[in-house]
C-alpha cells in the first residue's frame, strides 16, 4: 500500500504443547485492514450481489467474502474480523444483507479455514438469534 506509513510488529513467545499460534493484538494495520475491510463490505454493494441479498423478500441472508489472497487480510484474527465487520459504518440500515462473513486459509494450517462473521446492528432480535445459532454451530467467530 502506497505512503500507508511504517509497520511495527511485536512478537511474544510462549511454551505450550500445541502447535504454535498466534494473533495480533497491537496497532491496528489501518491502511491494508482497511482496504480489505471496505473490500468486504463492497462486495454486497454490487448491482449483481445487491440483487442477490435482497432476492429472498426479507429472509436474512449471509455474504460471504474470501479474503485469503488479499493483502494481509490473513493478519487479523477471526473474532477481530468478525468485530471489525459488526461496528463498520459501511452497514448501514438498507444494506443488502443481514451479516458478512469473511473467509482465510490460515497460514498455519493452509486446510483450515478461518471464518469472522459481523452480524449487522439493523438485524431484529429472531435473525439475530437465527445467525447467532448458525455461527455457534459452525464454529465461525461472530459479533
Amino acid at each position: 500500500m502506497i505512503n500507508a506509513g511504517p509497520l511495527t510488529v511485536t512478537v511474544h513467545v510462549r511454551e505450550s504443547e500445541e502447535w504454535l499460534g498466534w494473533e495480533v493484538t497491537g496497532a491496528e494495520l489501518t491502511g491494508p485492514m482497511s482496504s480489505a475491510l471496505y473490500a468486504a463490505v463492497a462486495a454486497g454493494r454490487s448491482p449483481a450481489k445487491a440483487a442477490q441479498g435482497r432476492s429472498l423478500d426479507g429472509v436474512p441472508v449471509l455474504l460471504l467474502v474470501d479474503l485469503s489472497r488479499y493483502g494481509a487480510a490473513w493478519m487479523r484474527s477471526d473474532w477481530v474480523w468478525a468485530g471489525a465487520l459488526a461496528a463498520s459504518e459501511e452497514v448501514t440500515a438498507d444494506y443488502p444483507f443481514a451479516s458478512i462473513g469473511v473467509f482465510q486459509q490460515r497460514l498455519e494450517s493452509p486446510a483450515v479455514v478461518g471464518m469472522g462473521v459481523g452480524l449487522s446492528p439493523h438485524l431484529g432480535p429472531e435473525s439475530r438469534q437465527a445467525a447467532e445459532e448458525l455461527c455457534d454451530a459452525l464454529g465461525w467467530a461472530r459479533s
